[in-house]
């Protein structure tokens, strides 16, 4: 980075990212006592947790040295033993989540061994897949090569935080990073579908559309209430859909820490996979074309009874299990169905 050095009185301080935000130093002990007592205060308050902001840059150690320093994975992991894991040990437990905006191969750094550094980290590759496969129509191979990825570079023990979109720009909103709502319903489905736990932005759960204003300000208009009470009387509202698939979460609670499985499908554009627990699975398939297809989905490698799969949703397309295969018949262009136990 160029320009992080900023001159006030004829003296200079360090901005990373603009000379109106000034970096705190945290070398310096009274630093880190203060702004552990502020951490404190909050979470004596009731907070269940913190989101640490662009958590990669805490500690800089000079030119093209200014993020992902070993002393910023030191400085996390004392943060976790000597503060958060004392709530845990106290029976309160307090999680921290890092917006570290990288690659997955990075991001899975900041786990640390799985248990001593973040509880979780944003996604921001997964957000990426997810607009990018249903925007070119079916290329779904960055999601599973994504999570081919987290298997590689992730440690046992990690906590994925999945989401869509945010308050800076990584996508735009749902109503306007979408040409129709079935693409947004479909983008809200595979946030809330895949392994996991779920960040939904304000307003996504609606498909709200930016503000008519430049920056990132666009993405954080006031929360529309109207539109809120509109989609609560219409059983096919996006609003409706977030609120049963959350209710699916609930039921079948091991999609958050579940093992993500590709499975092939017979057509082009159709994205389909399980989620393993300990005994149990969940078997999604999506249609990410824009016309209705015929689709027939291997179950043979999930090496598991699947006599007894039912549809996990209520008013889903109808599906047949013949010789290890779920067979749908005419899925819907952007639609999806849930089957398991």
């Amino acid at each position: 980075w160029k320009n992080v050095w900023h001159e006030y009185d004829e003296e200079y301080y360090y901005g990373a990212f603009w000379s109106g935000m000034p970096d705190l130093n945290y070398d310096n002990k009274e630093v880190r006592e203060v702004m552990a007592n502020t951490l404190i205060y909050w979470l004596n308050k009731g907070f269940d947790g913190i989101r640490i902001d662009a958590s990669r840059y805490i500690v800089e150690r000079g030119p093209m040295k200014q993020a992902d320093q070993p002393d910023n994975h030191l400085f996390f992991q004392k943060l976790r033993s000597e503060l958060l894991d004392k709530y845990e040990e106290s029976g309160s437990s307090k999680m921290m989540v890092g917006e570290n905006w990288t690659h997955a191969r990075n991001i899975g750094l900041y786990y640390g061994n799985g248990t001593n550094e973040f509880h979780m980290n944003f996604d921001f590759p997964l957000a990426y897949a997810i607009r990018d496969s249903i925007k070119r129509r079916g290329d779904f191979s960055k999601i599973s090569d994504h999570f081919q990825l987290i298997s590689e570079y992730y440690p046992e023990g990690y906590q994925n935080a999945n989401f869509l979109g945010n308050h800076d720009e990584v996508t735009e909103r749902l109503g306007t990073e979408y040409s129709d709502i079935s693409q947004a319903k479909t983008a809200s489905a595979l946030l809330l579908l895949l392994p996991g736990t779920p960040f939904i932005y304000y307003g996504n759960e609606i498909a709200m559309p930016n503000q008519n204003l430049s920056g990132d300000i666009r993405l954080r208009g006031m929360l529309d209430w109207n539109e809120i009470s509109r989609q609560q009387k219409n059983i096919d509202s996006i609003l409706n859909l977030n609120k049963n698939l959350i209710r699916l979460r609930k039921n079948k609670n091991f999609i958050s820490t579940g093992q993500f499985i590709s499975l092939p499908a017979d057509k082009e554009g159709v994205f389909a996979y399980a989620v393993k627990g300990n005994t149990e699975y969940a078997v999604f398939v999506f249609n990410l074309k824009e016309k209705n297809l015929n689709v027939s989905v291997d179950l043979s490698v999930l090496n598991t009874d699947i006599s007894g799969f039912k549809n996990l949703l209520s008013g889903k397309t109808a599906f047949k299990i013949e010789n290890s295969k779920l067979n749908i018949s005419n899925l819907k262009s952007f639609d999806f169905i849930a089957a398991g136990m």
